[in-house]
């Protein structure tokens, strides 16, 4: 095994944060698809050659698939992995043939920013109240940025 290997694997801590962060907020809040012909899901059809959009904002925060499913719990992922799920209850970067190609570097790299960053500063929020209000454009994004401090850790 490789030290950066061995590194990585130290930080499953991180990696437990970086999963449940991208479960309730992916970087996109909707996956479009075009149908190939006509179709039921569940009292609805859908017609042949249509745009529908798969809401990865909407299903990790389905109780059908998580417990509490609104509350910001990493250590649910470190027993379970993201395989052991229904297929499409965690789906940040889509899922099947046409997921993204980036993701397992996507996921790295936020570990190691966020471990980095974590390593010098530690981040408070400067109001009391921690709700983030997002925007969905072609990316999720908090709406009036995040209101937080920087303290750096000595």
């Amino acid at each position: 095994m490789s030290s950066i290997q061995k590194t990585i694997d130290e930080l499953d801590p991180t990696r437990r944060i970086v999963t449940e962060t991208l479960r309730l907020y992916p970087p996109v809040h909707n996956i479009p698809r075009q149908t190939k012909r006509h179709i039921e899901v569940g009292d609805y059809r859908l017609l042949a050659n249509k745009e529908v959009h798969l809401a990865a904002i909407a299903t990790p925060r389905d109780e059908r698939f998580y417990d509490d499913p609104l509350s910001f719990r990493p250590e649910q992922w470190e027993q379970q992995s993201i395989e052991e799920r229904h297929d499409f209850a965690y789906i940040p970067f889509g899922r099947g043939r046409r997921t993204c190609i980036g993701r397992e570097f996507a996921r790295l790299e936020a570990m190691v920013v966020l471990a980095t960053i974590g390593q010098q500063w530690s981040l408070e929020w400067t109001e009391g109240d921690s709700t983030v209000t997002l925007n969905p454009a072609i990316t999720i994004q908090a709406k009036d940025g995040l209101p937080m401090r920087l303290r750096q850790r000595s």
